[in-house]
């Protein structure tokens, strides 16, 4: 599947182009687990894999859960290390979920399975315990890009970051960054030597450690579904030392969703990086739609690992305030005076600024290829 290939008789993953191999090794002694390992030119690394059919789901098909504490323990025994590098760990972990989510139908695991939940782990800049995370398989019909990305092994990997919450009060309407370049049509520009601005005093937001990267929400988004309902959403901007955009989401069912299958007002901080053609195809990948609704733009590869690690850490971080980002009045009053039925009250309207305790992210690459449906979602397991 996309860039992975199955050996059966070794029951073997691997990418023959970057080297990346998980192979099944058996089931663990006298526990329920299977036992897997991880290889590519530089490490390998031991996964302890536990697998049960799942009654919710009316297909064949299995959640599978990697449990990265028995799995780092094991490391430890074998490398004599006390907790595995994050950089290491990133790569293990983002190669065996997406190596699972193409794992197929085999004698020695039996049915495929169509969930993958990652228990602990590295989570906003320290090991912790409690981290789940949660990938469902992607619908095929959702795939944009028809040739996968090979990842690559030789790019310097980050050190781990933590975001921090701030507050401020009263909170305006919209917030925007200040400072925005339009150096040529479509190639939007915010100096790298500049800090972020134009937020800070308008609405609560997420800073990093290093405070090189920022995220916020920048306004609201509603509309009537179907005539039926209404629905709010909003925008948020990502900003960091290499690029900037706007990017959909909302709040539902306490938890934060973002969308990163069609990125707007995308932007570069190293004017170099701009192309005659476009935006660098390491940053951002551009996709046609259909002739009507004309080309989305989505992260690279690299940019979908970066963002959507800031997105889970960054805001299950947001302690958040009482209060809403309301929706302009103006808006609700036409909507009530058309044939739809009855808005909600001005005060109840829009999204809630408060705590959310799960983060969901929907758009990602499986297979090195990058499918609309692919979710990610993210939680704390309650502290014991």
């Amino acid at each position: 599947m996309g860039r992975w290939q199955f050996d059966p008789e070794t029951v073997t993953l691997f990418d023959a182009a970057s080297g990346q191999q998980l192979r099944f090794e058996g089931v663990v002694p006298d526990r329920p687990y299977w036992l897997f390992r991880y290889r590519d030119p530089e490490i390998q690394y031991p996964i302890v894999v536990s697998g049960w059919p799942d009654q919710f789901v009316p297909r064949e098909g299995n959640t599978w859960t990697i449990d990265h504490r028995d799995s780092a323990a094991r490391w430890r025994a074998e490398s004599g290390l006390r907790w595995p590098p994050y950089g290491l760990w990133r790569r293990v972990e983002l190669a065996v979920s997406d190596a699972l989510l193409c794992w197929p139908h085999c004698e020695a695991t039996g049915p495929l399975p169509w969930k993958i939940v990652s228990l602990g782990g590295w989570f906003n800049g320290q090991w912790s315990r409690r981290i789940v995370r949660s990938r469902t398989r992607a619908d095929d019909a959702a795939f944009e890009a028809d040739e996968p990305e090979t990842p690559s092994l030789t790019a310097p990997v980050a050190q781990p970051h933590a975001w921090r919450y701030i507050d401020c009060s009263p909170v305006a309407a919209k917030a925007d960054l200040i400072g925005i370049q339009e150096i040529a049509p479509g190639q939007l520009y915010y100096r790298r030597d500049q800090e972020p601005r134009g937020y800070q005093r308008t609405m609560p937001h997420l800073v990093r450690d290093d405070g090189k990267a920022a995220m916020f929400p920048s306004g609201l988004s509603s509309y009537m579904y179907r005539f039926e309902s209404y629905r709010a959403g909003a925008y948020f901007v990502y900003i960091d030392e290499d690029v900037f955009f706007r990017l959909d989401g909302g709040d539902g069912l306490g938890r934060w969703e973002f969308k990163l299958r069609d990125l707007k007002r995308v932007g570069l901080r190293d004017r170099e990086h701009f192309r005659p053609d476009g935006l660098p195809a390491s940053l951002f990948r551009g996709w046609r739609i259909n002739e009507q609704w004309g080309q989305s733009i989505g992260p690279s590869p690299r940019l979908w690992e970066t963002v959507s690690e800031a997105l889970l850490d960054g805001w299950l971080a947001w302690t958040g305030k009482p209060g809403r980002l309301l929706d302009d009045p103006a808006h609700l009053k036409a909507v009530a005076d058309g044939p739809y039925d009855p808005p909600p009250p001005l005060a109840e309207s829009g999204i809630s600024l408060n705590q959310k305790s799960r983060v969901e992210v929907e758009g990602g690459y499986v297979g090195g290829r990058f499918n609309r449906t692919f979710a990610t979602e993210a939680w704390l397991l309650p502290e014991t």
